[in-house]
């Protein structure tokens, strides 16, 4: 984080390349069920997709685990698809890529 409590560009990059990869797996895998586990082809999908980009499969599941603590399937595959068509993303994904590092 910037000293103004924005996002660095690094953070932003990494969080767009950890799920920009996955957006189209994952919405293809939705199942909606509003579980705290996300179903096991969305996580096979999310963490296949994001090794893919040269990322640590450590960070990839802290990733993924720190999501399904706090957000939905269906809210995470919403927030993904915001962030890939629209270039915002919610807070807590930015929390999601500092609390990982």
């Amino acid at each position: 984080m910037e000293s103004n409590g924005t996002p660095s560009g690094q953070a932003r990059w990494r969080l767009l390349a950890v799920l920009g990869v996955a957006l189209v797996l994952l919405m293809a895998a939705c199942s909606g069920s509003g579980q705290r586990r996300y179903s096991d082809e969305v996580r096979a999908n999310f963490l296949t997709a994001c090794g893919a980009r040269g990322t640590s499969s450590e960070y990839c599941r802290c990733f993924l685990e720190y999501m399904e603590a706090r957000e939905t399937e269906r809210e995470f595959l919403r927030m993904e698809a915001e962030l890939e068509l629209e270039g915002t993303a919610a807070d807590v994904l930015y929390e999601a890529v500092e609390a990982c590092r």
